[in-house]
């Protein structure tokens, strides 16, 4: 009968179920659409394609890791090469699975593909205006990225101050400690990801096991690989330092800062694992532009898509080389003063090599801001470190100190290797300098500790680093003491993010525990989920759900538990802890076997967040009939009013429909059947299409909640409480 009708503002729906029900149709579901913002990542891409008739951008599609237990990751992340092998095959084999219909879909529209990864759900292409309104609306996408570049983030140093020699920053890092203890980094490999590295410096030769050259050149600008080619590995290929532009001078320095060694007892250059190995990666290519170089003819450039290439190739090689750490000492100039990872392309390679044992180490950037810092270093699986002069161990003004910054490090006037000759060095302060210190550190921790993981790798550096403060920081970051992290490495971190208790295991007899995760952002996000049993105190295991924009993820704990291969004790109760990249919700929701009735368990430090705006997990006719969904609003205001929802799929985030409520008197309240506002939208539920969302529309000044009616218990459940996360 609605497609009959002629639809104005606030229309009511002339079915039977829709005027008994208080809900108005206020479109017909298939022309409304959703009152969400655009994604996230979507405005840079629409304002760049207003000045450009066609745009290279990173596309991030869904490819959803097989499910691995906690055990799997734990000894990937010890560096067991078996393990590690196994783990980057999964993703590879989830990834190529998502791929191939993605781009043949991508071909179908037009879109111009120019590179696909290995490790990555991630394609680079050439899109046009036209297929804007196409990737905003593919429930595959998570994501399209503008293809950035990226600097180098240091300075060169005046030769008319006072300059330490290098001993003096090993000194002060405690990394000499290391050394008599025997503790140099040997038997692991550090990635160097810069301009190239010039092999043959007395610092650095028989250093390099292993290289590859990711420059793809562009209208422009040149490749720096051998060949002008866009991608190659072997000898060689990352230690072409001839041509101008300071080629390998800065990949020297910082190599020789985090793995150098000379050799020599009279003239003592080390760098902080001097018997590590180093796999050189020339992620640059050569721009000629005054405008990108800041007046210069030319200058070095990197690009997201390169850097991607050049992650992917690590994953792969990582662990035949026992790779531990990659360094970054390159970024952007605009800050982020909180973690970015849903407007970034490198957040899933970075998790990826993280889960096989490697940690991306990230130069948080050179421009002086308080409480910001640049990109890539704001991604939060990465290792972020600014830097501290020597002279009186204070965080350098000049360089960007944050919240957000893991670790801090010596980085100004720091002496390294050069690229001017083989027996050349140099002065450079910045970000770049400090970042090949922690580098370096994790592989001299891995050569005392060959079982410790990732995570702990970390964490042995942050426990045990001085905390040092500024007048103008309400944080502290720990500077790095490499010889007391020693007696902190193996240890296990504590878990991060929200607290959410009471859960009970599996095994309890009285009814399950649910954990249900809400998303109501424009982004995919990812939360990763830590169970932790009460009595005696015993992590479980950590897994990382991915929550689609708009939607409600739910997980029953025994699943939790079968997914890590780790159950809870009866008797005892769990904690979970939620670290999320969005900002969202959590509850604690528990079915009881006996009274047939759900309970709202969700209990948290924070005030409970505003349960105003989205409302998630209300029942379709998919769940029992004897648990209802109510939607209460009230209208405290001195006018009529209407509240205008937006209905979404709460297991994918997909758009059902536009609801209005009948007009609410001032001081009153209406209390509406979930149900029936899907019976007005004619939205039938599937198998799994169990529960749905209330996204409120602005406009509305009242409140709402969402009550569950156990009618078989006769009881009334308010589960609108819920925790932010």
């Amino acid at each position: 009968m609605l497609r009959h009708i002629t639809v104005v503002l606030f229309f009511i729906s002339t079915q039977a179920h829709g005027q008994q029900s208080g809900w108005q149709v206020l479109a017909p579901p298939e022309a409304a659409k959703a009152g969400d913002p655009l994604p996230d990542w979507a405005t840079p891409i629409q304002e760049s394609l207003q000045n450009d008739d066609s745009l290279e951008v990173l596309i991030e599609f869904r490819a959803p890791l097989d499910e691995t237990t906690s055990k799997d990751v734990e000894r990937a992340q010890t560096g067991e090469r078996t393990a590690s092998e196994t783990y980057a095959a999964n993703v590879r084999s989830s990834v190529a699975v998502a791929r191939a219909p993605f781009v043949t879909e991508l071909g179908t529209v037009g879109i111009e593909i120019i590179k696909s990864y290995i490790y990555q759900p991630v394609i680079h292409a050439r899109i046009t205006p036209k297929h804007f309104d196409y990737l905003v609306t593919n429930p595959a996408i998570v994501g399209v990225y503008l293809n950035t570049e990226q600097k180098v983030e240091d300075s060169e140093v005046s030769e008319d101050i006072e300059r330490p020699k290098l001993y003096l920053t090993t000194i002060q890092t405690g990394a000499s400690k290391t050394w008599a203890q025997g503790f140099r980094g040997q038997g692991y490999t550090v990635a160097i990801l810069d301009n190239g590295i010039l092999a043959t410096h007395e610092m650095l030769k028989n250093k390099i096991i292993a290289e590859g050259c990711f420059s793809t050149a562009t209208t422009g600008s040149q490749s720096l690989c051998p060949g002008g080619v866009s991608a190659t590995s072997g000898p060689g290929t990352a230690s072409l330092c001839t041509g101008g532009n300071s080629i390998c001078d800065h990949g020297s320095h910082v190599a020789g800062i985090a793995a150098g060694n000379n050799g020599s007892a009279t003239t003592l250059k080390q760098g902080i694992a001097p018997d590590a190995k180093i796999i050189a990666t020339q992620v640059f290519r050569r721009v000629n532009s005054t405008i990108t170089c800041d007046g210069a003819l030319s200058c070095l450039v990197s690009s997201s898509a390169d850097q991607l290439a050049a992650l992917d190739w690590l994953i792969a090689v990582g662990p035949t080389y026992k790779l531990v750490a990659i360094n970054l000492s390159l970024g952007t100039s605009v800050g982020y003063a909180s973690y970015c990872d849903t407007g970034e392309v490198r957040v899933r390679a970075i998790k990826t090599l993280r889960a096989m044992g490697v940690l991306t180490v990230i130069a948080a950037g050179n421009e002086g801001y308080t409480g910001r810092v640049s990109s890539p270093g704001c991604i939060k699986k990465a290792v972020t470190v600014s830097s501290t002069v020597i002279a009186n161990n204070a965080p350098n003004t000049s360089h960007n100190h944050a919240s957000i910054v893991d670790l801090l490090a010596p980085g100004t006037s720091i002496e390294s290797a050069t690229a001017t000759s083989t027996t050349s060095y140099g002065f450079k302060s910045g970000t770049s300098m400090a970042t090949p210190h922690v580098t370096g550190a994790f592989a001299v921790l891995k050569s005392k500790l060959a079982t410790a993981t990732a995570d702990q790798l970390e964490y042995a550096l942050k426990a045990s680093g001085t905390a040092i403060t500024s007048s103008s920081w309400t944080w502290s970051t720990p500077r790095i003491e490499i010889d007391k992290a020693l007696d902190v490495v193996g240890r296990e971190p504590p878990p991060e993010g929200t607290a959410l208790p009471g859960f009970v295991p599996g095994a309890y007899p009285g009814g399950s525990a649910y954990l249900r995760l809400i998303n109501p952002t424009s982004s995919t996000g990812t939360v990763t989920v830590t169970l932790v049993q009460d009595t005696p105190r015993k992590i479980l295991g950590a897994l990382d759900i991915s929550v689609p924009a708009r939607a409600a993820i739910q997980k029953e704990i025994r699943e939790i538990e079968t997914i890590l291969g780790q159950a809870g004790d009866k008797d005892s109760g769990l904690s979970i802890y939620l670290d999320a990249d969005f900002s969202g919700f959590a509850q604690n929701v528990r079915w009881s076997t006996t009274s047939r009735a759900l309970t709202n368990l969700t209990v948290c430090k924070a005030a409970t967040a505003d349960p105003n705006n989205f409302l998630g997990n209300a029942h379709t006719s998919r769940i029992d009939t004897g648990n209802t969904s109510i939607i209460q609003i009230h209208n405290p205001g001195t006018t009529t009013t209407n509240a205008v929802f937006d209905i979404y799929n709460a297991s994918n985030g997909a758009f059902i429909g536009l609801l209005g409520t009948q007009t609410i008197e001032p001081n009153t309240s209406l209390a509406l059947p979930a149900q029936a506002a899907l019976n007005a939208l004619r939205f039938v539920p599937g198998e799994s299409d169990i529960h749905v969302n209330f996204a409120l529309r602005s406009g509305f000044t009242g409140t709402i909640g969402h009550i569950v009616h156990n009618i078989e218990a006769g009881l009334l459940t308010d589960m609108t409480a819920k925790c932010p996360i």
